[in-house]
């Protein structure tokens, strides 16, 4: 559980791959938590991290292409996303603390 914790504040930093390998290491945290609220949880993290990193990749591609309207909508996404994340990081150690 320490190494979550310690992801949740370093996701900000991170690129679309980094975000990516997170949901896949949330992932396997889930399925070592069993069935719980605390594997729920990690889910939902995992989720969230998931539409980090598309938003992210999104985003970039936008960038490339030189599109600013589909830049603005992948920022946008990726703004909800991260309000995800942050709520599901406070229900995360929630769990984890009681």
């Amino acid at each position: 559980m320490q190494v979550i914790r310690s992801n949740l504040d370093t996701y900000g930093k991170a690129n679309a791959a980094s975000l990516s390998s997170l949901a896949v290491n949330l992932d396997a945290a889930a399925d070592g938590a069993g069935d719980s609220d605390v594997a729920s949880a990690i889910r939902d993290l995992a989720h969230d991290a998931r539409a980090l990193s598309d938003a992210t990749s999104q985003f970039q591609a936008a960038i490339n292409r030189k599109d600013t309207s589909q830049a603005e909508v992948y920022k946008n996404a990726f703004e909800a996303a991260q309000q995800e994340w942050k709520g599901d990081a406070e229900t995360y150690k929630s769990v984890c603390s009681s």
